[in-house]
């Protein structure tokens, strides 16, 4: 993960874990799109719900984006 986004999570950790938290264990994840710049989506389907999520990796390996939202 890049230290950018590190410090981002840190400061978003306790609003992420009251969202997340609720809606329980993940019981799929599922590739929605590879995109040739890095920025990827996936679905997350949970107990209580699904969000999906942006995910981008650098060249070098690290997580340098990171975003979701819920979907019905």
């Amino acid at each position: 993960m890049s230290p950018r986004l590190a410090d981002v999570i840190r400061t978003q950790l306790p609003k992420l874990q009251k969202i997340i938290g609720t809606l329980g264990d993940v019981t799929s994840i599922s590739l929605l799109a590879a995109d040739p710049d890095g920025m990827d989506r996936y679905r997350v389907v949970l107990q209580n719900g699904a969000t999906e999520w942006d995910i981008k990796v650098s060249a070098d390996g690290k997580l340098t984006s990171a975003g979701f939202h819920p979907v019905p």
